[in-house]
């Protein structure tokens, strides 16, 4: 709950934001997030199984994620800044512009709060006694989660890479499960996914050892 609250509040601080810098700049900042957010949780598993041939500690896990999405976000915004935001000034009706860039503006404080409970939600910190008893058992996976499923199901819809359920086997299998547990790269393993079952012939879903 007190998680919660908190990333509302900074959807709330990020929702000013928006209503300042306007819809257009807004929307490519959320735009930038989502795909920061997909890449960071989706490509994770593949990069730690081509550097890693034993078990890792969930660290690793936590630091990849961490440093694809800031790098792709960063990425993005300069390519966005240069090319679109810094050189089209698009604006709307001022009701539309204050509406909507602090429903935008919510939304983007919102994801990159509960990005950073994922990251910490991954790591061994978040099973510690303190951490457990403040704000709960799993409370960082269970705040940080749902929301990058959410986000990884839509950008993968919206990309045409119609993985099924891939995005919640992922982020299960990184949020760290306690005790002296490691993670095993290579538990998860490709494979083709079938016509009927929704998604192309190049679309594959997971399946585990």
């Amino acid at each position: 709950m007190l998680l919660m609250i908190f990333a509302i509040l900074v959807g709330i601080a990020f929702a000013v934001i928006g209503i300042k810098q306007g819809f257009f700049v807004i929307w490519s900042t959320l735009f930038n997030i989502s795909i920061a957010v997909y890449l960071g949780v989706m490509v994770t598993p593949w990069i730690i199984g081509m550097v890693a041939n034993n078990l890792v500690s969930y660290y690793h896990c936590a630091v990849c994620v961490l440093i694809v999405g800031i790098t792709v976000f960063t990425l993005l915004q300069v390519v966005t800044s240069v090319f679109f935001t810094g050189t089209y000034d698009v604006s709307f009706p001022r009701f539309f512009e204050n509406i909507a860039g602090a429903l935008v503006g919510f939304l983007s404080g919102y994801l990159v709060c509960t990005f950073l409970f994922f990251v910490i939600g991954i790591t061994p910190l978040s099973s510690g006694d303190m951490v457990t008893g403040f704000f709960g058992e799993r409370g960082f996976a269970a705040s940080g989660s749902p929301p990058m499923v959410t986000v990884c199901d839509i950008v993968g819809a919206v990309s045409l890479q119609g993985y099924k359920g891939v995005a919640e086997e992922i982020t299960g299998k990184l949020s760290y499960p306690g005790g002296s547990a490691l993670y095993d790269p290579h538990a998860m393993q490709a494979a083709p996914a079938t016509e009927d079952e929704g998604n192309s012939g190049y679309i594959r879903d997971l399946e585990y050892d």
